[in-house]
């Protein structure tokens, strides 16, 4: 991935991870860091997105939801029947009085794979079968979720939805309507400028780029600058390491015990 490509995907789909990772942690300050680690991982390791199992975006929210959920389970084990089938209790609605803080309460009550689908669907607005691809689910689950969601969504606003419905003169249960309309009281605003700042920034590194693959050099040119390397180390090593001295031997240095040793033996052979 290039660096044009990488700025394009981040600049395209930043402020919808920001939000989605909010709604589903319920803090801005993780969704900060949830969004970052996610194109941190495209950053650093691009050939981790196969094209032929989906788009980028259904790549990019599968990376975000299993960010948050890691974070939202701790260390604990994922279990799936406990995410799923775990019964909502009723919200408190009395000690509340903005219906944005009402709403994201309820949709925090929900189970993680309920909460995630209905953000997806309802906020976000993808399909069943977008939704599926990015939580590596089909499409029967997908649309379960969403009908449990919708259900235990329903059960916990009925004051509000009743209300609601009554000021318009509408009698009856709630429909999808309605649920909607009330949904729709809890808007995020996009991601804040110091998320551009932490990830375009780390992109800057040389390290990063040359991880993400953004410059691809051949296999030659590689191994021609690893070996240069390699020869400026030695002789820089051998230019910092002290001068030994020579132990080799100078034949000159023996000369004169030679020439000594060859007139004690012809003064011997004189005396002779």
């Amino acid at each position: 991935m290039t660096d044009p490509e990488f700025r394009e995907a981040y600049g395209r789909n930043k402020n919808m991870l920001y939000r989605f990772a909010w709604r589903m942690t319920g803090s801005p300050t993780a969704a900060e860091d949830i969004v970052q680690d996610c194109f941190l991982v495209l950053l650093r390791n691009p050939s981790v997105y196969d094209c032929q199992r989906g788009t980028l975006r259904s790549f990019l929210i599968g990376v975000t939801r299993n960010l948050a959920l890691k974070q939202l389970r701790g260390d604990r084990s994922f279990e799936e029947l406990e995410l799923e089938t775990v019964p909502c209790t009723a919200v408190d609605l009395s000690g509340e009085t903005e219906r944005d803080r009402l709403v994201a309460a309820v949709i925090a009550a929900l189970p993680p794979l309920q909460r995630e689908t209905l953000i997806l669907a309802e906020y976000e607005e993808l399909t069943l079968a977008e939704i599926g691809c990015a939580m590596g689910a089909d499409l029967a689950a997908v649309t379960s979720r969403l009908h449990r969601a919708r259900e235990n969504l329903r059960r916990m606003l009925a004051p509000l939805l009743e209300k609601k419905a009554q000021t318009k003169g509408i009698y009856g249960p709630p429909n999808d309507r309605e649920l909607r309309e009330l949904l729709n009281e809890w808007q995020l605003p996009g991601a804040p400028a110091s998320l551009d700042t932490r990830v375009l920034g780390a992109q800057r590194h040389w390290w990063s780029v040359l991880l993400s693959g953004s410059i691809r050099l051949p296999v030659p040119v590689v191994i021609a600058v690893v070996a240069i390397l390699l020869v400026m180390a030695v002789a820089l090593m051998r230019r910092q390491s002290p001068p030994q001295e020579s132990t080799a031997i100078n034949l000159a240095d023996f000369q004169p015990v030679h020439d000594l040793n060859v007139r004690i033996i012809r003064g011997h052979d004189e005396t002779k």
